[in-house]
């Protein structure tokens, strides 16, 4: 019997590993949308002081 409770232990900390390695991967695929979205946000950024400079009043 303690041979049977050992193997489901086992197996159940195989499964708590796996668990956390999709967490990381979730985690990390967030972190690389985040980056993602940032630099689009940056794109944007440049892009309307791009139209600033080209609709500001030439002295």
């Amino acid at each position: 019997m303690s041979d049977e409770g050992i193997l489901l232990h086992d197996g159940g900390c195989i499964l708590q590993e796996e668990s956390f390695f999709l967490q990381g991967e979730r985690i990390l695929m967030q972190e690389e949308r985040f980056i993602l979205q940032e630099q689009w946000f940056r794109m944007n950024e440049d892009h309307f002081l791009w139209h600033e400079d080209l609709f500001r009043v030439q002295p």
